[in-house]
């Protein structure tokens, strides 16, 4: 059990960083803020969606540097970056030494990280990740898949991927009106069947984008060229 798995941790842990507040990722926080006596850190947006299910004692914002120990012994920090999109008050954690960048959800070495309407932002998102391909990331570690030593890399190819799926929505959109689950099951043909639900959900995403910026039209389940 997961008590038995945290027994024999060392004993040099100084806190729990919170990347954002999606239940697989603070399911067990309070277990293992109350087993080792460690206060809990987030954002801000973080906390405010977490109150009154997890308990956040020290609020984090984006520049914020926190020590940081070191196997070496030499003492090190890590730098807080905000990454909205995913979630309202996602965070990164880069360690500027090694280079290396805890990104949460960010992106995934398993799969496509889904931006879902009801707390995530597409165009937040993008931005995120354009932010974090500026960084000198070396060794990206996503809480979804083994780390990946190709560094930013990791970061540019999803990044790719984001505006080609946008790109294809986008074309079909304009050349509609289509109904949002023929335009997902056009656009995400290369998916299996039982993932569409999920594409749907980021169809959802980026139709709410383009349509902010001018670029389609999306409502009642349809999407159509951009008005005017």
């Amino acid at each position: 059990d997961l008590s038995s798995t945290l027994r024999d941790l060392p004993g040099r842990m100084e806190g729990i960083l919170l990347t954002h507040d999606h239940q697989d990722h603070v399911g067990a926080v309070e277990f293992v803020a109350e087993r080792f006596g460690l206060p809990v850190l987030a954002h801000p947006r973080t906390a405010e969606r977490l109150a009154a299910k997890v308990r956040v004692d020290r609020l984090i914002e984006d520049g914020a540097r926190l020590p940081f120990g070191h196997s070496d012994g030499r003492p090190g920090e890590i730098e807080c970056v905000f990454t909205p999109g995913h979630a309202l008050g996602h965070l990164c954690f880069f360690e500027p030494r090694y280079q290396g960048l805890v990104c949460g959800d960010m992106v995934s070495t398993l799969s496509s990280i889904l931006i879902d309407p009801e707390d995530g932002d597409m165009a937040d998102y993008m931005a995120s990740l354009e932010r974090l391909a500026q960084m000198p990331v070396r060794t990206v570690y996503p809480a979804h898949g083994p780390p990946d030593s190709r560094g930013v890399q990791v970061v540019e190819d999803q990044i790719v991927h984001r505006r080609a799926r946008e790109e294809a929505v986008r074309a079909v959109a304009v050349a509609g009106p289509v109904s949002l689950d023929d335009l997902t099951a056009e656009v995400w043909g290369d998916v299996p069947r039982p993932m569409l639900a999920m594409a749907r959900k980021s169809a959802v995403s980026i139709l709410t984008m383009l349509a902010r910026q001018g670029r389609a039209s999306f409502g009642d389940g349809t999407a159509r060229p951009p008005h005017g």
